[in-house]
């Protein structure tokens, strides 16, 4: 299950790009060649930890009624749900136990991956007396952070972070950001994909700014992309590498694992340049792919029913051989979002 962040859909991108016409049509070459399905849809969250948190549940945990603490309270949102206490509350984790899947994530520093919160979660845990030991420093370190959240140091850290950015031209977190190359790298000589069944969780923070990628996937060192002209290029160049990353992913687990089941979407799409996806509504527009293997629910039309709540409970369901049970659609924007401790913060319902 593969997220990858700010993904916008096919068609919007066609729209605000006309001159990728090549890129699209060679990827849509791509999709028939490899039966794979795809769909443009619409995100129910316009945040990340929202999303992964309701994708969790599956279910949509928030909703026009939820309170600002209960949008604004990092400390029981993802990635800060993934820690050992915390994980197994989720339903989808339930589910997958219960049916004897071995859940491994991957993902980026920022927001967060299992170096940081849980140690059982990573892919490769044979790790020296040194990493345990750095491994377990970071770990109590985000741990010990989440006490600060809400609170007036948080606020103070949040603001250094972006001065850093602004600064120093991208967060230090989202160098090591190629979450797909990193599962590759990491599965292809010792790893047993016949040792399952397994549910892969894989965060990809990307086309999400900042910009760190040509289009064919070398790196690029972006200055402060917040304007549209300086999107227009950088968020092109991302789309195209995360494409050519998406390829290289498909041929790989198709290599290792051709009867396998895969997702890849969007949390949420693009704000296209004006630094706010709650102040455009196409930033609700997401990307959908999926690879269904061997099963039945190649099917099944999902058109009307992808996001991100509704595409694990499908795949799951083709996973464990069962009617899938999808609910109704729903997406919110966020209202009155200022500062990252503004009080006065709810969800509106737009579909």
């Amino acid at each position: 299950y593969i997220v990858v962040d700010a993904m916008t859909s096919i068609a919007e991108y066609k729209k605000y790009y006309p001159s990728s016409k090549k890129v699209i049509k060679d990827f849509e070459t791509f999709i028939d060649k490899n039966n794979l399905n795809y769909y443009d849809g619409l995100s129910a969250y316009t945040s990340t930890r929202i999303s992964f948190q309701s994708m969790l549940n599956l279910d949509y945990k928030f909703n026009e009624k939820s309170s600002s603490e209960q949008l604004l309270d990092y400390s029981k949102l993802y990635p800060e749900g993934m820690k050992t206490n915390n994980i197994n509350k989720y339903l989808l984790i339930n589910i997958l136990n219960s049916n004897k899947y071995k859940i491994l994530w991957e993902g980026p520093p920022f927001p967060g991956t299992c170096n940081q919160f849980n140690l059982n979660l990573c892919i490769n845990q044979n790790f020296s007396f040194a990493e345990n030991f750095v491994y377990k420093f970071i770990l109590n370190t985000h741990i010990l952070k989440t006490f600060f959240y809400n609170t007036p140091f948080d606020e103070i850290y949040y603001k250094t972070k972006l001065n850093k950015y602004f600064k120093k031209n991208v967060y230090s977190e989202y160098i090591e950001n190629d979450a797909i190359g990193k599962f590759m790298l990491k599965t292809k000589n010792n790893f047993d994909f016949n040792n399952g069944p397994y549910f892969f969780l894989i965060h990809h923070m990307s086309p999400h700014k900042p910009y760190l990628y040509n289009s064919d996937c070398s790196k690029r060192e972006p200055k402060s992309e917040d304007n549209s002209d300086l999107f227009q290029k950088g968020y092109d160049q991302a789309y195209q590498c995360v494409l050519k990353k998406i390829k290289e992913f498909i041929n790989y687990i198709n290599s290792k694992d051709e009867n396998s089941i895969v997702v890849i979407q969007g949390d949420h799409g693009a704000d296209f340049g004006i630094n706010d996806r709650d102040k455009e509504l196409n930033a609700l527009n997401t990307f959908n792919l999926f690879k269904l293997g061997n099963s039945n629910c190649n099917k099944i039309n999902l058109e009307e029913k992808v996001d991100m709540i509704n595409n694990v409970r499908f795949v799951l369901s083709c996973a464990l051989g069962v009617k899938p049970k999808l609910i109704q659609k729903r997406s919110f924007i966020r209202v009155n979002y200022g500062k990252i401790n503004e009080k006065n913060i709810g969800l509106l319902k737009i579909r």
